[in-house]
């Protein structure tokens, strides 16, 4: 608002930023820097980004006051919930008069999330998948929704069972529970979490006569270390009904464990 007035409507903190549908491989994923814009930084899987922008050519004229407010929400109410920090710098011909503002340490630290949901079917990276006889694609079904599939023309043996590596971000060192949610269905396998080259946890079978979007399921608890972490899925083997060895992952779930150091 200027003066008083909403004079400039925006469309969210892309276009604020000129980052534009930035949620895509190539655009907004990795630290940039533009004579007027930039990025500081991106992870989709933890929601979180930063950005700055000079308003330089396209400055905005006050008289007495600019309120500078982000929609955060897909309608007016702005309901969902963020977690901001910012620091903007302007001219001004007298100082500016402004409420309280708590400026310690404490108020200005980035919040650590303790509970990370991946999406393999949009923009997980992925490290690697089967070394052969397998294919890897991203789907998108009515009813299901997007996942990513994994299927194999047979079961591998030189290398082990067929698998795919996904790279999960954290923002803390701790023990997590993985849970996952897949496609059930007539030609689905059986999935195992990995760690370190070695099975852990449960074996779950995601076969089922029909196909159709599965539940969450815990999976295994494991130590994951902050930044960059690989969790390997591998299809261990299929149910005696199923026609064929296919995983589709539809949603992958870190939830560390509170007493984590």
């Amino acid at each position: 608002m200027i003066d008083a007035d909403t004079t400039v409507r925006g469309t969210g903190s892309e276009d604020a930023f000129n980052g534009g549908w930035y949620d895509v491989p190539g655009r907004w994923d990795r630290k940039f820097s533009f004579p007027l814009s930039g990025s500081l930084g991106y992870s989709n899987s933890l929601s979180r980004t930063g950005g700055f922008r000079l308003f330089l050519g396209d400055s905005y004229a006050y008289r007495s006051s600019v309120d500078f407010t982000i929609e955060h929400g897909e309608d007016t109410t702005n309901a969902r919930l963020t977690d901001y920090a910012a620091m903007t710098y302007f001219y001004s011909l007298t100082p500016p008069s402004a409420g309280p503002t708590d400026l310690s340490p404490a108020s200005r630290m980035v919040t650590d999330v303790d509970r990370i949901v991946l999406n393999p079917g949009w923009v997980v990276p992925i490290q690697s998948f089967s070394l052969r006889n397998a294919t890897l694609a991203k789907r998108n079904e009515t009813g299901i929704g997007r996942f990513l599939s994994l299927v194999a023309d047979s079961q591998q043996t030189t290398f082990g069972p067929h698998g795919v590596d996904l790279v999960a971000t954290t923002t803390a060192a701790g023990r997590y529970r993985v849970s996952v949610q897949m496609v059930n269905g007539p030609a689905q396998g059986v999935l195992r979490l990995y760690d370190n080259d070695q099975a852990v946890g449960t074996v779950v079978d995601s076969y089922s006569p029909t196909r159709q979007a599965g539940q969450l399921i815990d999976v295994a608890t494991v130590w994951l270390a902050e930044g960059d972490n690989v969790l390997r899925f591998k299809l261990v083997g299929k149910n005696s009904a199923s026609t064929r060895l296919a995983l589709d992952l539809m949603k992958v779930v870190l939830q560390r464990d509170s007493s984590s150091p």
